[in-house]
């Protein structure tokens, strides 16, 4: 095999390899990640969904996508903040979450096309899916929660 086949065979296999291994956020929550992982991993989740589904989705639906991935990236950064030993800046600690959440996203996208493309549908009977939209509702409701009240107090 010349090293032209093997980088478009590896090409081929890289991205059906990271979806393989994409775990359900419930399941990794079992296993105690970073505190601010959670409010990462649904904001990538509502982005994705946002970007997946594009402009079918309603516009009321898509305001509240984009408040709930703003509120959940504002309380991961506020989180990360919270646990930092204090050398790091606000906008270095944002910029991370936001490259973070980017990373996590473009997951989501390929664990979406990977579905399309073995069963014709993105989200319909894809348990990472299903699994993250029930565990992501209450961690979403919880950050818009805090968000409105640190909005207040200004």
């Amino acid at each position: 095999m010349t090293l032209r086949n093997a980088s478009v065979a590896l090409a081929l296999v890289s991205p059906a390899v990271a979806v393989a291994e994409m775990a359900s956020l419930e399941s990794i929550k079992r296993g105690d990640p970073e505190q601010s992982y959670q409010y990462a991993r649904c904001a990538a989740f509502y982005l994705a969904n946002v970007e997946w589904a594009g402009q079918t989705i309603g516009e009321e639906v898509f305001e509240a996508s984009k408040k709930s991935v703003e509120d959940l990236l504002l309380i991961a950064t506020m989180v990360r903040l919270s646990n930092s030993d204090g050398n790091r800046g606000t906008a270095h600690v944002a910029e991370t979450v936001n490259l973070d959440t980017r990373e996590i996203a473009d997951l989501y996208l390929e664990n979406y096309r990977r579905s399309y493309a073995l069963r014709g549908t993105a989200w319909e009977a894809n348990p990472i899916w299903e699994s993250d939209a029930e565990t992501c509702k209450p961690v979403a409701e919880a950050a818009s929660q805090i968000a409105n009240e640190l909005g207040d107090q200004k």
